[in-house]
């Protein structure tokens, strides 16, 4: 086994795992009595609630009620198919809370990781970077309809 495909698979564990969930429980466990963090809250809004699953389950080899089964913790957000929570009554099998109490364990795998030669803030960064790049240019197709639109109704739109 390659390192590329050893740090390939821990990664894939990770994500499996929740990890960075179980870090961003941390992290709200940390700040949550933070003022910036009680003054919204106290005036009547809503807390930061993290995304659990933005998608369907994609690899077969998982099961199709695994964002259901393993509800992240408390207050996530869970955003796929309808399929997905419609397929738990017949054979889900919920787990419940499985991230409060394992931010050192995701610390712990993050750090195996990085063992790896990965370097997760490396990883993160980039990703998001190349995330924005791929929105900014699909966010320029329906811009220069606009656009063009308001030109055609003789509003300047430049």
């Amino acid at each position: 086994m390659t390192e590329a495909t050893a740090a390939a698979g821990a990664l894939e564990r990770l994500s499996d795992e929740g990890v960075s969930l179980r870090l961003d429980d941390l992290s709200r466990e940390r700040t949550s009595g933070a003022p910036r963090r009680r003054g919204p809250a106290g005036a009547g809004a809503n807390g930061r609630r993290p995304l659990g699953a933005s998608t369907g389950v994609s690899d077969p080899a998982h099961k199709d009620t695994l964002y259901v089964d393993e509800p992240p913790a408390p207050g996530t957000v869970g955003a796929m198919p309808e399929a997905t929570p419609d397929a738990a009554p017949e054979h889900g099998d919920i787990a419940g809370d499985t991230v409060t109490g394992g931010c050192a364990a995701a610390h712990a795998g993050l750090a195996a990781v990085e063992a790896l030669g990965v370097a997760y803030d490396e990883v993160v960064t980039r990703s998001a970077d190349e995330g924005v790049a791929e929105f900014a240019v699909a966010w320029q197709d329906p811009m220069d309809a606009v656009v063009k639109s308001l030109t055609s109704k003789g509003v300047d739109a430049t």
